[in-house]
């Protein structure tokens, strides 16, 4: 074998070794993977967590407290409005209690309830028969029920011309309801404890005060507020009581 055909095969042996191939070929652009984002779904996905949406915060505000099934419970409601009268009203408007739903869960109950208080006085009257106290519950009963509409209708007919669209109103609606809820709580205190009866008569003067602070949602005017504001409190207080008369003739 001559030298010549020694340096060639030495030369091809070089030639197919693995470490010339990989400084002789070039990769091919298309086969160029560029490196990846620092960016990644998984962070993406922690700083949505930390920042809610902006629907689900709007949602969370406008959720009543007190939250059942149904809503909030009315009765307590009524019941911290009158504690606190310019706060309870304002929540009564935040909430945007339908007049149905304040009937169905404050209104009505109360009445059924004030009725029922009526034969508590059989417990300790024993000239009191079942017969007197079922009337009874009856008269007071229609003297709410009816004295809600009744109130309406006064809206309507002993207010100025230009308030009397307060009648056909869902907030005003409900203002009636809620003044003659207090009406009933305070009956069923009365027949609960008839010792304190010279005291408790006074609590519709409460009823009074409690229809003022309403009314501001009203926006009378600052000349005609105070007649407004009375006329309307008169209203609520004596339309129960002429149903009362009413049906006591009746019956």
């Amino acid at each position: 074998m001559t030298k010549k055909n020694i340096t060639d095969i030495i030369d091809t042996l070089i030639s197919e070794s693995p470490d010339t191939q990989m400084q002789d070929v070039t990769p091919s652009d298309k086969y160029i993977s560029t490196p990846p984002d620092e960016y990644s779904l998984e962070d993406d996905d922690d700083d949505v967590s930390e920042y809610p949406d902006e629907e689900e915060i709007n949602e969370g505000d406008n959720q009543p407290d007190d939250n059942h099934d149904n809503g909030p419970n009315l009765i307590w409601v009524l019941i911290r409005m009158m504690i606190n009268p310019v706060e309870g009203w304002k929540r009564i408007r935040r909430l945007g209690i339908t007049y149905e739903d304040a009937g169905k869960r404050c209104f009505y109950p109360l009445a059924a309830l004030a009725a029922a208080s009526c034969f508590i006085s059989a417990l300790y009257d024993a000239s009191i028969t079942l017969n007197d106290c079922m009337l009874a519950a009856v008269k007071i009963f229609m003297a709410l029920f009816f004295g809600n509409f009744l109130t309406l209708l006064m809206f309507r007919w002993g207010l100025p011309k230009e308030f009397k669209e307060i009648s056909d109103s869902n907030y005003g609606k409900v203002f009636v309801m809620f003044n003659l809820s207090t009406l009933a709580l305070f009956y069923v205190l009365y027949e609960i404890l008839p010792m304190l009866g010279p005291v408790l008569v006074f609590l519709p003067i409460w009823t009074i005060y409690l229809s003022t602070k309403g009314c501001r949602f009203f926006h009378f005017p600052q000349e005609k507020g105070n007649l407004l504001m009375t006329l309307i409190a008169l209203y609520i207080l004596l339309s129960p009581i002429v149903v009362y008369w009413a049906f006591d003739i009746l019956l």
